[in-house]
């Protein structure tokens, strides 16, 4: 699981009237229910697991317990040595993949929805730590000149700073 296990959830609370479920980081457990309207009916908050959990081999016993990953760039980190060893690059470079990707997903309603997989595409890019603006704004430039070519109207994107404790990593 790459470290994703331990991290990779979300909390889950679940209405005690109408069993509603909502992310627990994402609505104020002290007011009222969004659907019943009941106050302070909530249950403890509970670990949703948003990998996709199997067994690998024909036992469904803990030695065989596998997750998918939540994400393609999973192996680029992983193979990472392998890739510069047989490779013979060296920073800055980049590695692209296509694959598929497994991810649980929390929905409104009585029940989860499971998005069991889909295709993703990922590049990471690997740069030295101190040359990251430069890269960053060499990739940012990028993206804006694709996004041109493609035909999108400029005036429908916008950069965003997305504050320290909503980034994903």
């Amino acid at each position: 699981a790459s470290g994703h296990l331990e991290t990779f959830t979300d909390p889950l609370v679940e209405c005690k009237q109408c069993h509603e479920r909502y992310r627990a980081d994402q609505i104020d457990l002290s007011a009222a229910c969004q659907k019943c309207g009941k106050r302070e009916t909530f249950t403890e908050p509970a670990s949703f697991q948003l990998m996709f959990k199997t067994f690998v081999g024909p036992a469904e016993e803990s030695a065989n317990v596998a997750y998918f990953r939540p994400e393609t760039a999973q192996a680029m980190f992983v193979d990472f040595p392998q890739v510069l060893q047989s490779s013979r690059k060296r920073i800055p470079f980049g590695i692209a993949q296509i694959g598929k990707a497994f991810r649980n997903e929390i929905t409104q309603g009585n029940f989860i929805f499971r998005t069991r997989e889909f295709e993703q595409m990922e590049i990471e890019y690997f740069i030295r730590e101190e040359n990251w603006k430069e890269a960053f704004d060499y990739w940012l430039g990028e993206m804006k000149a694709w996004i041109a070519f493609c035909g999108i109207d400029e005036n429908r994107i916008h950069d965003l700073e997305v504050p320290a404790a909503e980034l994903a990593h």
